[in-house]
């Protein structure tokens, strides 16, 4: 492993993953810079900052089901409304702050305030897809006594999606303002994770058995994760958590490019580079600071089996629109930069550069610069990362909702994250041939550091119904209940794999 190149990038001392993140919390309750942003009024629909006690109080309770959801019409609204939609937004918001909420070693909620504890979240206990599908590099130096590790490899599907790493699922890497590539991990719930391992559906062979069985009883071969639920929905009491997945984007924070570290939820990372993707051709590890920058989360419940999907974003990865970066103009943005005029908009960087065939890291940062657009202005060279703009504006009362909580979270860095989006659509609603028939709510919904290069045609619920029945064992096909992450499985041959619990880590 060479580390002469990196100079005052300090060696890990902890295992993590390839291409994302360890994270140890430094800094989280400090004064906050306001961020600019539109007045949205007041919050739609009597906002609950709790599921379940009192709705006045932030809490760290994962809601079961959309509030009222048993109260939606058995009719389908074709377009958004003040309603419906409110609760979904709602239902994110506070899975969003229950999951991040400060956790104890073996992943359960403490009684510290959220944003004012250096703890790691309740999700960052869960396991990642490389505790339960296998895989990873282990090149990094040993992890100390306690500490989490992560191992995030790129891996493409068979269905050209890429589950993890440094690029986004359609293999196109996001590049920051300061030219350093965009980081991703994949977290999954203690439901999913148990019926994936106790089903074996993390290996080749674990399907394929499971196919077998399900056409020896006559059922569909349709796998069926859990779905969280309520024993008495009326009163939110009993039942479990059912499936939940995290995808999380992060961004190298660095002190010299004056990046604001006490605006983002932040982490200690180690990085793993492996030989085929860094420009020496040798596999190296080096620490960093990294921020959180995108959250996509999704939810099955007894209600919504079709899933809740869920994604948020910093307040500083692009202006919402192109008044507020005329408002702003010397704004430090994440992903816009405003002296780029001449700069493409949402394109990915070109893997052809220097004949390359995939995407390469410099030995030192920026990692990427290679990859960034190049601008002349007054006779010299500027070169600027992803110019990223937001193509569909985020729906009103969504912005609404997103104030009221920004307000109660006032203080901490989590009033500098806002809900992009819910979609959903209703169980009366199953898809129809492999199409979800009518469309789900809203019809498009992306993340624009998660789906940054196809936000024209991004629908969470049509793109994840290309994993119910992409697969063939000979004349079979297997249904994967709207999860990518199945597709791991596929490439593990045998079923020696490590079983890592979220108490274990």
């Amino acid at each position: 492993m060479n580390h002469s190149s990196f100079r005052n990038w300090r060696l890990p001392s902890l295992i993590v993953l390839a291409f994302a993140v360890f994270i140890f919390v430094i800094s989280c309750g400090q004064h906050l810079m306001t961020a600019p942003g539109p007045s949205n009024g007041n919050a739609p629909y009597g906002t609950s900052f709790c599921a379940v006690g009192t709705p006045d109080s932030l809490c760290p309770f994962i809601p079961h089901e959309v509030d009222d959801s048993s109260a939606l019409s058995p009719g389908y609204r074709t377009h958004l409304d003040t309603i419906d939609q409110p609760k979904f937004d709602e239902f994110s918001w506070q899975t969003f702050i229950a999951l991040n909420w400060p956790a104890n070693s073996s992943g359960a909620p403490t009684g510290y305030v959220i944003g004012n504890d250096t703890s790691a979240r309740v999700w960052e206990y869960y396991n990642s897809v490389d505790d339960v599908f296998g895989g990873g590099p282990d090149a990094c130096d040993p992890g100390t006594p306690g500490s989490k590790f992560l191992f995030q490899p790129l891996v493409v599907s068979s269905g050209g999606f890429t589950t993890a790493g440094f690029t986004e699922n359609d293999g196109n890497a996001l590049i920051d303002r300061n030219l350093n590539f965009v980081l991703y991990e994949i977290m999954m719930s203690p439901s999913e994770v148990a019926y994936v391992q106790g089903n074996k559906l993390n290996t080749l062979s674990g399907q394929q058995r499971f196919v077998d069985s399900l056409k020896k009883a006559g059922q569909p071969l349709t796998i069926n994760l859990p779905s969280s639920y309520y024993q008495v929905i009326k009163s939110k009491t009993g039942g479990t958590i059912g499936t939940i997945e995290i995808k999380a984007a992060w961004r190298l924070l660095l002190p010299k490019e004056k990046d604001r570290w006490n605006r983002f939820y932040n982490r200690e990372a180690t990085i793993f580079i492996p030989a085929a993707n860094r420009k020496s051709g040798k596999d190296t590890c080096f620490t960093a600071r990294v921020g959180l920058v995108g959250m996509h989360i999704i939810t099955k419940t007894k209600l919504f089996p079709i899933m809740v999907w869920s994604t948020f974003e910093h307040v500083d990865n692009t202006p919402d629109n192109l008044e507020e970066a005329a408002l702003h103009p010397d704004y430090p943005w994440s992903f816009y930069n405003p002296n780029c005029l001449n700069c493409l908009t949402n394109t990915p960087a070109d893997t052809l550069v220097h004949n390359q065939s995939k995407l390469i890291w410099a030995n030192k940062p920026p990692f990427a610069k290679a990859y960034g657009q190049t601008m002349i202005n007054d006779a010299h060279v500027d070169t600027f990362g992803t110019q990223v703009t937001r193509t569909y504006p985020i729906y009103g009362p969504t912005q609404q909702m997103n104030k009221a909580w920004q307000q109660k979270l006032k203080g901490s860095v989590w009033e500098n994250y806002k809900l992009v989006g819910s979609q959903w659509l209703s169980s009366n609603n199953e898809p129809i041939h492999g199409v979800p028939n009518p469309p789900p709510a809203p019809e498009l919904l992306g993340n624009s550091v998660i789906e940054t290069f196809m936000q024209d045609t991004s629908s969470c619920i049509k793109c994840h119904n290309g994993a119910t029945n992409t697969f063939s064992f000979g004349k079979d096909s297997l249904r994967y209940d709207f999860s990518f992450l199945l597709f791991r499985g596929l490439s593990n041959k045998g079923d020696a794999l490590k079983e890592k619990m979220p108490s274990d880590k």
